[in-house]
């Protein structure tokens, strides 16, 4: 799991286990090389042929935290990114796609608070961005809190009605 947090660092320091050690922040230019050298690297170690399913789907798991503005244009470009190194997008249909072999396993999730993604917005709109990164794959939980990052590759996770999962 490589997991982006995007919301304001005051709203999560009550968030046990989180460090620049477990998660990347986008505050900056910088934090957004980073993660995309990091995104980029995940997708180098998956492709290594000693690896089990289990594992390529544990490292290209990618969970980013915060529906707002930041966290949603974040997802959709990372989304196209993927997309584009696995083939599945129409612009590398019939270019090589460097990563093609891993798309199966690649997956984004999407964890947000509140009830809606883009909550300063109108409803149209939170709809449309929604069923937008729906349609590309996007895995979209609301009303769903980090409850504690364990390590880089375990997030708990609490949603709406007090049920805790890993993600």
């Amino acid at each position: 799991i490589y997991s982006a947090g995007v919301g304001p660092i005051s709203s999560s320091v009550r968030i046990p286990g989180l460090s620049k050690n477990n998660v990347c922040f986008l505050k900056s230019v910088n934090d957004a090389r980073r993660l995309r050298s990091g995104v980029i690297d995940l997708l180098e170690r998956a492709s290594q042929p000693n690896l089990s399913e289990g594992e390529r789907k544990r490292l290209l798991t990618l969970v980013v935290v915060g529906g707002g503005p930041t966290g949603v244009e974040y997802v959709g470009e990372l989304n196209d990114f993927l997309n584009d190194v696995a083939g599945k997008s129409a612009a590398t249909k019939r270019a090589v796609a460097p990563f093609a072999s891993l798309a199966k396993y690649m997956r984004i999730v999407l964890l947000q608070g509140g009830a809606d993604l883009l909550p300063m917005f109108d409803e149209e709109l939170r709809n449309s961005a929604r069923a937008s990164l729906e349609n590309g794959g996007v895995h979209v939980m609301t009303n769903t809190r980090v409850q504690s990052i364990d390590s880089k590759e375990r997030i708990r996770i609490l949603s709406k009605g007090d049920s805790t999962e890993e993600v």
